[in-house]
């Protein structure tokens, strides 16, 4: 394997930093997807990434020369990223003074504030752990070719997580059982009144914003628990086998359904 190909790879993916106004929702996307459908832990993985592809590169007595063009290639990363979030703050202010963004728009601005800091904490630690390997290497460098480290781009570079720092904006809580709950949103789906952009972004969505609520009569009773593990549950109900099953659950939800949303109306 080419590793250092990869390294330098991985460090752009890291510095990925595409910010899109869109016109027709009034908000932004961040590389092409809201922000909060960056998985958190993201940013970690990829680090750990990198510092695989650097243990094996270091393994293959890699040239000092090319270490020193992985800490330009960073340095240049860090700054475009810097240039990305402060052209993206300025958008930002220009258009809400303009009342030209949805109600959404600042929280998503602000999730890519925070998608972006961790974007420079990792690259910060990976510009420290390049110049750590230089020192390894223990070999003579001239210090004009390195250049001095930027004492920004490497604070904070210890921090033991990298995952995104989203802001918690708590769960929305079904009355109902988890089962109940995941069907009716597995009819809307199927009746084309929900839409998901993929199976793992369905599943990633209701895990991460619902509760369902306790209904059996045990200790828990009435608590609200939070949606996990809900795949083989959703895949159930496709499954034959479970037809009748379903269709139980089915005919108690249509009931509770009836008996609140059927009657309900607007007040003069």
């Amino acid at each position: 394997m080419d590793y250092y190909t990869e390294i330098k790879v991985c460090i752009k993916e890291i510095g990925q930093a595409k910010i899109e106004f869109q016109t027709n929702t009034k908000d932004y996307t961040f590389n092409g997807k809201p922000p909060r459908d960056i998985p958190q832990d993201r940013y970690t993985k990829l680090n750990e990434l990198f510092e695989s592809y650097l243990s094996n590169y270091i393994r293959q007595n890699c040239k000092v020369e090319d270490i020193i063009k992985l800490i330009t290639i960073t340095k240049e990363t860090i700054q475009q990223l810097k240039l990305s979030g402060d052209n993206h703050r300025v958008n930002f202010l220009l258009s809400r003074s303009k009342n030209e963004l949805s109600e959404t728009a600042t929280f998503n601005h602000d999730d890519i504030n925070s998608i972006i800091s961790t974007q420079k904490l990792v690259l910060s630690k990976i510009l420290n752990h390049l110049y750590e390997k230089i020192d390894y290497l223990n070999s003579s460098i001239d210090n004009e070719l390195i250049g001095d480290i930027d004492n920004e781009d490497l604070s904070s570079s210890e921090t033991d997580t990298s995952d995104i720092p989203f802001k918690h904006i708590g769960r929305a809580t079904f009355k109902l059982n988890k089962k109940e709950s995941l069907m009716l949103l597995y009819i809307l789906e199927q009746e084309h009144l929900l839409e998901f952009e993929s199976i793992e972004h369905r599943r990633l969505f209701i895990e991460s914003n619902f509760n369902f609520t306790e209904t059996r009569n045990n200790a828990n009773q009435g608590n609200p628990f939070p949606m996990k593990g809900i795949s083989s549950e959703l895949s159930d109900f496709s499954s034959y086998s479970e037809r009748a099953s379903n269709n139980k659950t089915l005919e108690k939800l249509l009931k509770k359904l009836n008996e609140t949303i059927h009657l309900f109306e607007f007040k003069k």
